[in-house]
């Protein structure tokens, strides 16, 4: 299966059971549930921090305001508070073009106007990575990828559509992004990182090239059972090369609670201002944050992800609030932490009524957020079940004719009438609305075989390219997950054959005479054989 290098995003966090009572009870549980994960908690509450360590932290290193991390994306948050800041010092402006600022000759003169500001909202209509390149099939997947790479790359690049593009979550974009900065000032993306930034706001851990000192307090990578693997950057550095501990990031969040205090309170301003609606991301950006509400109340927030870390960082300005959270494991999601925190009980308690199947049946359609997340919606006998992407389905139970609650799950679906059907659907989740349009795709026929089935495709398969599939059951629902990539859900559709939902591909698993499950066959792109190991 293709990867998608992760540096996360954008990304809608999952739908998960909330838990008991705070963030560090749900991490103390996650820590226990992902073998060797080590989970630092950071929290800002009006300027007095507190931080918290749960899991394993290798050797004598347990204090949890120096533990360092990859934290992916978030750099990106760096990248745009370096280009505002290029902005107010008159280096840049945001409508500079790729023309403006390279000698590259753009064999498609659109990408040449692509601007500054479009790169910094993900509506360039650049793709989330360069094509042509193995990014799918490396442990260490930008290392190698330079200047001279992405100008070649650039150079034949061509977009599809005209613009305004409606907002895609584009690596690419923000890796330009920094190595454009570098060009401007004549300096190394880091290098503008540690003058701009860190030096001003007291950032000691944060960089892309820790000291051997600080690696001495790297927590090491984590993935499914396995080691991960540290990532390296070159040209697309502003995408998300950074290290950083949970005590420089509590930093960083403070500076936007109180810009004024800071030596580029304007930028941070433009940092936080809306700058594109982003339909495609599942809500408004700014420059490289995401600015959306919760419970009513301004909410700055980016996740990160790399080959073996996942974070997230919130800031909550009214309420002088600052989360940071760091996991050295690819199983992890941070922002569930915050989510399960978040739960409102009184909305625990409700009354459900029963809907008839024709009705449900009008409901049940694909609801598009954006190029790279959707809710699949079906009906399984009496129940709707609706899936969000990458997710395994889960049963909505029906509050009224057209809003569910989802079952174990404190979040709501809201289905937009239309002549017929539906023309789309509100999800509220944790104090957050996030709208989906309905489009014309039908949904698969799935298959819901009962978890003793599942079992028997568990295991790992060898794929002729080099690659691992590891299978696992998960309850009711089946994993698959390729060496260094997260784990996707797939779902039966027939026997012995389960389809992705996240991306083109269906594994097909052969039996031997005795009905054993002894390999498969994935689709994609053509037929790829692995063996059960």
């Amino acid at each position: 299966m293709t990867r998608i290098p992760l540096l996360l995003l954008f990304a809608l966090s999952p739908l998960c059971p909330a838990a008991e009572s705070g963030i560090d009870a749900a991490a103390a549980q996650a820590a226990k549930a992902i073998p060797g994960a080590c989970i630092v908690h950071g929290e800002s509450r009006a300027g007095s921090r507190r931080f918290t360590l749960h899991g394993e932290a290798p050797g004598e290193e347990g204090d949890p305001q120096r533990a360092l991390f990859e934290i992916g994306s978030i750099s990106k948050v760096f990248t745009g508070l370096l280009l505002a800041i290029a902005v107010e010092e008159k280096q840049l402006s945001y409508q500079n073009t790729l023309s403006d600022l390279t000698d590259i000759s753009f064999t498609d003169p659109a990408v040449g106007r692509i601007t500054l500001l479009q790169l910094a909202t993900h509506t360039s209509g650049l793709p989330r990575l360069p094509t042509r390149y193995p990014f799918d099939v490396l442990d260490d997947p930008y290392a190698d990828y330079d200047r001279q790479k992405l100008d070649a790359w650039l150079k034949t690049a061509s977009l599809e559509g005209e613009p305004p593009y409606d907002a895609s979550y584009s690596n690419l974009g923000f890796g330009l992004l920094g190595d454009l900065l570098s060009r401007a000032y004549g300096k190394t993306w880091n290098e503008l990182v540690q003058e701009k930034i860190a030096g001003p706001l007291g950032l000691t851990d944060t960089t892309q090239h820790p000291s051997a000192e600080q690696l001495g307090r790297l927590m090491p990578p984590r993935s499914g059972s396995e080691a991960g693997h540290r990532w390296r950057f070159s040209a697309l550095a502003g995408a998300g090369a950074l290290y950083s501990t949970a005590s420089d990031l509590l930093r960083f969040g403070e500076a936007f609670i109180h810009p004024d205090q800071t030596p580029f309170a304007k930028a941070i301003r433009e940092v936080t201002t809306i700058h594109s609606r982003a339909h495609g991301l599942g809500g408004p950006v700014g420059l490289g944050i995401m600015v959306r509400q919760l419970h009513g109340k301004p909410e700055f927030s980016h996740s990160g992800g790399t080959g073996g870390y996942r974070s997230h960082l919130q800031i909550l300005p009214e309420d002088k609030l600052v989360h940071a959270i760091l996991i050295n494991h690819s199983d992890s999601a941070p922002a569930a932490l915050l989510n399960a925190a978040d739960h409102r009980s009184e909305q625990e308690a409700v009354d459900t009524i029963k809907v008839d199947k024709a009705a449900l049946d009008r409901l049940v359609g694909i609801y598009q957020i954006g190029p790279a997340s959707k809710f699949t919606v079906i009906r399984r006998d009496e129940l709707l079940m609706a899936q969000l992407t990458g997710q395994p389905f889960i049963a909505l139970d029906p509050l009224t004719p057209t809003r569910f609650r989802y079952r174990g799950v404190d979040a709501e679906l809201q289905f937009n009438p239309g002549n017929e059907k539906p023309i789309g659907l509100t999800l509220f989740q944790n104090g957050r609305e996030i709208e989906a349009k309905r489009t014309a795709e039908t949904p698969p026929s799935i298959l819901f075989p009962k978890a003793a089935q599942l079992a028997a495709y568990e295991g790992n398969y060898k794929l002729g390219f080099g690659g691992v599939l590891k299978i696992t059951a998960r309850g009711d629902t089946l994993f698959a997950q390729l060496t260094n990539q997260p784990a996707f859900p797939v779902f039966m559709t027939e026997q012995d054959r389960f389809q992705y939902l996240v991306t083109e591909a269906a594994l097909e698993f052969k039996r031997d005479a005795n009905e054993e499950v002894r390999g498969l066959i994935l689709h994609q792109n053509g037929k790829h054989e692995a063996t059960k190991q």
